[in-house]
């Protein structure tokens, strides 16, 4: 039942995405003429004309032929804003943006980012998370922080100094921001980023020492790095010996190093890690020599007998309630 109830789903989708193709390419085919008269053509299946359709085609021809006396004959007024704000766009031209309409403000963003003008951006009036988004792209794109001052309100210009910091890892930046709370979190953003554990340093005592933690444990699960771990030990960071085994466990776990699993200090994590890692490596010398315990030894051979689709690596396992598990999934599979 369930079977005959997913073929259904499956076809219908199918009948859907082939109906919605059909309508695509006829709607290129329109486009592709350059002529706006055979956008007349696309119509519903009762044979009425399909005005979305309609608009849109419009909206295309117009914006690639850069002609807004096309605009003009489109009948969806957020189609035809978009079009008046397409065609500024496309010309790069600003002074066309008041045709947009309601889309004048995008219209000035996306001309001034690509002008790497900051004075388009003073020109948009009615929306302030566009302004200041505009002055925020243009900042990074420049890599002028000075840029974010033109921001007003206290909130956005310290969310753009911030997001500029960690766009362009500029740790410097971060002293702007108008608190130690706020100056952490941008300093793990920039370290983040660059990969650089050294910037972590300069998160203050004020913030909790989870935050310079939290850190080191981004830094080295970003950079597959172990050494970084090392940092945990250090006086300042006044880290327990679990929280230095994590950042040594996200590096061993997740990027499949050895080295990284055996600096883990409690038994079972340490050896957890190995095994992982010995089963994406396909490497019996991490059950060996590395894994210190023997039912792990043996979890690691079932692990890569199963991953490589070979019994030979059963024929290690000591335990033979295990071995004979190891085996018998082979066979059965």
């Amino acid at each position: 039942m369930k079977k005959k109830l997913f073929s259904l789903i499956a076809i219908s989708l199918i009948v859907l995405l082939s109906g919605c193709t059909a309508f695509d390419n006829e709607l290129k085919d329109a486009v592709k003429t350059g002529d706006p008269d055979a956008c007349l053509d696309l119509k519903n299946d009762d044979g009425s004309p399909d005005q979305s359709r309609i608009d849109t085609c419009y909206k295309k021809i117009a914006i690639n032929k850069e002609e807004h006396s096309i605009c003009k004959r489109i009948e969806s007024e957020h189609k035809s804003d978009d079009c008046y704000g397409g065609i500024a766009v496309s010309k790069n031209d600003e002074t066309l943006c008041p045709l947009a309409g309601t889309a004048e403000s995008d219209c000035y963003k996306d001309i001034a980012i690509a002008k790497k003008n900051k004075d388009i951006c003073r020109k948009i009036t009615d929306s302030k998370y566009t302004k200041n988004s505009c002055f925020e792209a243009i900042a990074i794109s420049t890599t002028n922080s000075k840029d974010c001052y033109e921001i007003q309100e206290l909130s956005s210009r310290e969310r753009c100094l911030n997001n500029y910091a960690i766009a362009v890892g500029d740790a410097w930046v971060c002293k702007e921001l108008s608190t130690p709370i706020k100056q952490d979190i941008c300093y793990q953003g920039v370290a983040v980023t660059e990969g650089n554990a050294n910037i972590c340093d300069k998160i203050s005592e004020i913030s909790s020492n989870s935050a310079y933690q939290s850190c080191i444990w981004r830094v080295a699960q970003k950079t597959g790095d172990h050494s970084v771990c090392a940092k945990l030990e250090e006086a300042k960071a006044k880290s327990h010996v679990d929280e230095i085994d994590e950042c040594y466990y996200i590096v061993g776990y997740y990027h499949y190093k050895a080295s990284a699993c055996s600096s883990v200090k409690d038994e079972v994590k340490r050896n957890t890690c190995l095994v992982k890692v010995a089963e994406h490596n396909a490497d019996t010398d991490i059950c060996d020599k590395r894994i210190d315990r023997s039912d792990y030894k043996d979890e690691c051979y079932k692990k890569i007998a199963w991953a490589q689709d070979h019994e030979r690596y059963c024929e290690e396992i000591s335990d033979p309630g295990v071995k004979a598990e190891c085996i018998k999934k082979l066979q059965y599979e």
